[in-house]
């Protein structure tokens, strides 16, 4: 009858412990940059830095990468101008993503920048 028990105890041990051992890993996430620009950004133009960080969260959304976190900050605004489409606003578009979303990301080549 003993016998019997352990042959019942030591694959539930073995069950007990591989399900208790098993932990989810969570992919490593990271923050990527972008510099707003006067006019040639993917998702649009604007002047207020809360429009522009949902802007930035609906057009990432729309390309399938899902942000954990996201910013916008201001440069010192007594910094030269530029007017060009290109030239910076002194906007810095700071957002968070998970490792997978992170290449998505830089794989778009829209001038972000792992931080």
């Amino acid at each position: 009858m003993k016998s019997l028990k352990l042959i019942y105890l030591i694959p539930t041990a073995f069950l007990f412990l591989a399900v208790g051992c098993t932990q989810e890993v969570l992919p490593e996430a990271s923050f990527y940059t972008y510099e707003q620009t006067q006019c040639s950004d993917p998702w649009g133009n604007t002047n207020q830095a809360s429009d522009l960080e949902s802007l930035v969260q609906d057009y990432l959304s729309d390309k399938e990468i899902a942000v954990i976190e996201s910013t916008v900050l201001v440069a010192d605004e007594d910094a030269a101008f530029c007017a060009a489409c290109s030239c910076p606003t002194g906007r810095t578009v700071y957002v968070k993503l998970s490792e997978v979303d992170g290449q998505k990301l830089l794989n778009l080549n829209q001038g972000w920048t792992a931080d």
